[in-house]
């Protein structure tokens, strides 16, 4: 089977051709400039062939493809990012890959949408029925981008995956990441509520492991599918986890800026897809390690 990945140099991107080539896919990956190159694994089943191309003009594919995994997207909350740039980089973008991987022959797609699609959230528990209240504009071309989807669901049949914070070495910008490096350099880290339920991040692994699910998987329609982690705790006890995995002695400080704090459902994930992932506390475990391991001179100084 054929795979198409957009935003192949991205962190989703380079986590995910390992995992594909090592399950025996033959996957084409899209990146819109050069990268450092993907450690693949040694003898695995797949292939991997790299191309340069941006989404907005349009790419030339001269082999079919299967399936398409729609990683690529200008990501930022920045107020100096335009409308229009948010909209050219991620639905427009989309558009004209819908065009080109029909045109190919593709048989479903696998979009990375956000969670930030909702905009101002103020139910406790988020799913894919949630009220769209106001979204930011990195949100309102994430919207389009689905809704294009939508639009041709009868040709190209697909998933859009509404995404909290994506972690795991490499990541960034995300408010947990953001935390996390705060607990590394022993830093205060802000939260706006300690008692708010906190399930709100997918570590990358189980990302890759459920798109090579969906891959497998004969999708109908467009569906929309909230993702977050397994088991809700409280905003508090996730970090005091992080402080006593990393050994730091940051110290918790709360905001008052007036956000509701809230989870987010993964029950149509794991009923109808096959969503697995780590519950809460395993995966806070597993990135406070694998972030000591690799910084191992600040790990040792926070010993």
């Amino acid at each position: 089977m054929r795979v198409l990945v957009t935003g192949a140099g991205g962190f989703v991107g380079r986590n995910l051709l390992p995992v594909l080539v090592a399950d025996g896919f033959h996957v084409v990956g899209v990146m819109r400039e050069p990268s450092p190159p993907v450690p693949l694994p040694q003898g695995g089943p797949g292939s991997l062939a790299l191309i340069e191309g941006d989404l907005t003009q349009g790419l030339d594919l001269t082999q079919s493809v299967d399936v398409v995994v729609h990683a690529a997207s200008k990501l930022s909350v920045d107020a100096s990012v335009s409308e229009e740039a948010h909209v050219l980089n991620n639905a427009l973008a989309t558009q004209r890959l819908i065009d080109d991987v029909i045109s190919a022959g593709a048989r479903q797609l696998i979009f990375l949408s956000s969670i930030l699609v909702y905009g101002e959230i103020g139910v406790p528990v988020v799913d894919e029925t949630t009220a769209i209240q106001n979204p930011e504009a990195y949100g309102r071309s994430k919207l389009l981008a689905e809704k294009a989807l939508q639009d041709v669901s009868e040709k190209l049949p697909s998933v859009s995956l509404r995404l909290p914070g994506i972690i795991g070495v490499g990541a960034h910008r995300t408010w947990l990441v953001r935390c996390v490096e705060a607990m590394m350099r022993n830093e205060p880290v802000e939260v706006f509520d300690r008692n708010g339920a906190f399930n709100n991040a997918v570590h990358v692994k189980d990302l890759c492991r459920f798109i090579v699910t969906l891959i497998r998987a004969e999708l109908s329609g467009s569906e929309i599918v909230t993702l977050g982690s397994e088991g809700v705790m409280s905003i508090s006890a996730a970090m005091e986890r992080l402080l006593r995995g990393l050994g730091s002695c940051s110290e918790i400080v709360e905001s008052k800026d007036g956000k509701t704090p809230f989870s987010i459902s993964i029950e149509k994930a794991q009923k109808y897809f096959g969503y697995a992932p780590m519950n809460t506390e395993t995966m806070l475990d597993h990135y406070a390690r694998e972030m000591l391991d690799a910084t191992p001179k600040r790990a040792s100084g926070l010993a």
